[in-house]
């Protein structure tokens, strides 16, 4: 048979459990925020948003006056995860920072990999980037082991 407490002795526990967990509460709190790295803040003016992101753009071979060069394995690896398209998926409004900025989408670079004659040629990465209003002038880099990838990019 279960041993089943007065209900007054079960709030009583809860009732002396709760400031214990307040402190817990607290101290993870103040743990999330000491250790919380969000580089830019959303009350920052459009425009300085703007131009803290484009310090993280990757530069291309050939290209004067950026600091970062990326290597083409990087972009073949992981186009993901660099700058523009990482800013998309931060939060709601890095996302709307980066998609409302021409300039961030300005110098782009492609490589698409296509393993047999079946394979789609229409990915989601280039469509992202090629949807975006680009300011003119606009250097484009691209590269592929397929003619049909090729034919692509060339339309």
């Amino acid at each position: 048979p279960k041993c089943r407490l007065p209900t007054s002795a079960v709030s009583r526990r809860f009732t002396q459990k709760l400031p214990e967990l307040e402190r817990e509460r607290v101290a993870v709190q103040r743990q999330v925020d000491a250790t919380s790295t969000f580089p830019i803040q959303t009350s920052l003016p459009f425009e300085i948003a703007v131009k803290i992101f484009s310090l993280h753009l990757p530069t291309f071979p050939g290209e004067r006056g950026r600091m970062k060069y990326l290597r083409r394995e990087e972009m073949i690896q992981s186009p993901k995860s660099e700058a523009p398209v990482v800013f998309t998926g931060v939060c709601r409004a890095w996302r709307d920072i980066a998609l409302a900025s021409p300039e961030l989408w300005s110098t782009l670079e492609f490589t698409l990999r296509v393993s047999s004659r079946n394979t789609p040629i229409s990915h989601g990465t280039p469509r992202l980037f090629v949807a975006r209003p680009i300011p003119a002038p606009h250097p484009w880099h691209a590269g592929s082991n397929s003619e049909r990838v090729q034919a692509f990019v060339q339309r």
